[in-house]
């Protein structure tokens, strides 16, 4: 086919294309150049994306669909169809296209990759996600036993990385050389990789062939960052001091042990409540106590059972949708959603939050945009009732005669439960007083705890001044924020969806 001018697929207009296609009036499906490419092959590899639909349907006039079929799938010398430089580009409208027109998903390069590991290669989160659609697999291997999240994770690709991830694929399978997705990452230096892994649940301590953990690979290369993410969870992460990357070792601990602290301390201070008479008439403090202690009790209790602002999905809405109408870092493909201004999405609740501050393991709830005020509420109130419940106790110690009429069981039990009392309240003061000063000051700032701890946060740009910030942090003002980003997606059936991304092809 030597008279046919490969010029027309390389440069020109569509236009001039369907001209010269009328004027030729022969099949094209012969045509290969030196390198085995097809003139579909030369018309993607010169960025001609459009040209792929013309020459499709002009050889409709020429050949069988059984010949079109197999020209679509042919593959250049090395080895790779147009549907793989397709996917190679990321292009979703043309890879919907050929698949509509009988391109192959199950033909693999000869290194083994099909079309779900380029894509993951490539970092193109929408085509995984349309691949999900398809129902192909997410979890094939190529000739060296790698999947396409071993693929992800070396080359850095988190967005492909997490979609994989959020379709619960396995985070733990090994290559033919022993190496799960987790050691390629670290191999890699892919630090974001890393720690979604982990997050995701990947196995910290599993051996590769030659017997090395990723820690181990971690040492060797000296990534310092990855090292600090694999360490195991110190005592102050696990109890909530400390922000914790890995949620799944969060247990109900903190909640627990927060409970019994209060209930005991209440328990006991309440005693000195009740019997402060005989020491003391320190009767408004007493009133003051258990007051303040209804009160901590009563927004604890609603804090655990609130939600702090959850983003909802909407209805009939697909993630390839989402993809083509966002850019990858809007979207969690874990919820379905396009993520607002402010919101994270919270690996120990499994849900987006608005505003989101930090999930409290003492409240087993995550503080977000509807409850961050009440939660500020809560350790306040607490501060004043630890610092009242203190100020009880030397009263009543302080007040306390020696000379009782010789009953002196009353005065050594109120020291030794005063004693006992003080030690209680002041083992919460200085973490209290802590919290409460952070908070303070992120309020102040118009910053939540996730954002002050995120480098180059967005937010800490935007001030509208002492009082302006803390009434945006006490008060759900994040609605007017997922309107907005809300609003720019407008989602439209898959038939109206499939038929813009075709038109757009052209």
């Amino acid at each position: 086919m030597s008279d046919f001018p490969i010029v027309s697929v390389t440069e020109g207009s569509e236009q001039d294309l369907e001209i010269k296609l009328s004027a030729y009036k022969k099949s094209l499906i012969a045509y290969k150049d030196a390198s085995g490419n097809t003139v579909l092959h030369t018309s993607l590899q010169n960025e001609k994306m459009g040209f792929i639909k013309i020459l499709i349907e002009n050889e409709k006039n020429y050949s069988t669909p059984n010949e079109i079929t197999n020209w679509v799938n042919e593959v250049n010398q090395d080895g790779y169809s147009v549907l793989h430089l397709s996917v190679s580009k990321g292009i979703l409208t043309l890879v919907r296209l050929l698949i509509q027109y009988g391109a192959s998903t199950d033909i693999k390069t000869p290194m083994g990759l099909d079309v779900v590991h380029l894509a993951a290669q490539g970092d193109f989160p929408q085509l995984i996600a349309y691949f999900v659609e398809i129902g192909l697999n997410l979890e094939s291997i190529d000739s060296r036993g790698l999947t396409p999240l071993h693929w992800a994770s070396y080359m850095g690709a988190y967005h492909s990385a997490l979609v994989l991830c959020s379709c619960r694929v396995s985070r733990n399978t090994k290559d033919l050389e022993g190496h799960t997705p987790l050691h390629l990452a670290v191999v890699g230096n892919n630090l974001r990789c890393v720690k979604l892994l982990v997050i995701k649940g990947a196995i910290k301590d599993i051996k590769d062939s030659q017997g090395k953990t990723p820690m181990d690979h971690a040492v060797i290369n000296r990534h310092k960052n990855i090292i600090d993410s694999l360490k195991n969870n110190t005592f102050l992460e696990i109890m909530g001091f400390k922000p914790n990357i890995t949620p799944f070792a969060t247990s109900l601990w903190p909640f627990v042990i927060l409970m019994g602290i209060l209930i005991s301390s209440f328990i006991i201070v309440g005693i000195f409540c009740a019997t402060c008479n005989l020491y003391t008439d320190n009767r408004e403090g007493s009133y003051l106590f258990a007051i303040t202690s209804t009160i901590v009790v009563c927004l604890m209790i609603y804090i655990v059972n609130s939600d702090p602002g959850f983003l909802q999905k909407k209805p009939n809405t697909k993630l390839t949708e989402l993809y083509y109408n966002h850019k990858p870092g809007e979207i969690c493909p874990d919820c379905g959603i396009v993520k607002v201004l402010r919101s994270r999405h919270c690996h120990q609740c499994h849900r987006c939050v608005k505003k989101f501050d930090h999930h409290c393991q003492w409240m087993n709830n995550c503080i977000g945009a509807k409850n961050l005020g009440i939660f500020y509420g809560f350790i306040l109130t607490l501060w004043f009732n630890i610092i009242i419940g203190i100020w009880l106790c030397c009263s009543v110690l302080a007040s306390a005669k020696d000379d009782n009429d010789g009953d002196d069981i009353p005065l050594i039990t109120s020291k030794v439960i005063g004693g006992i009392s003080i030690f209680i309240e002041l083992f919460m003061f200085f973490p209290v007083s802590y919290l409460l000063w952070t908070h303070t000051k992120n309020f102040i700032s118009g910053l939540t705890t996730n954002e002050r701890m995120s480098a180059g946060s967005k937010a800490s740009k935007n001030t509208k001044g002492c009082l302006g910030n803390c009434g945006d942090m006490c008060c759900n003002s994040s609605k007017d924020e997922e309107d907005a980003i809300a609003g720019r997606f407008d989602s439209t059936s898959s038939e109206n969806f499939l038929e813009v991304s075709l038109q757009e092809t052209k």
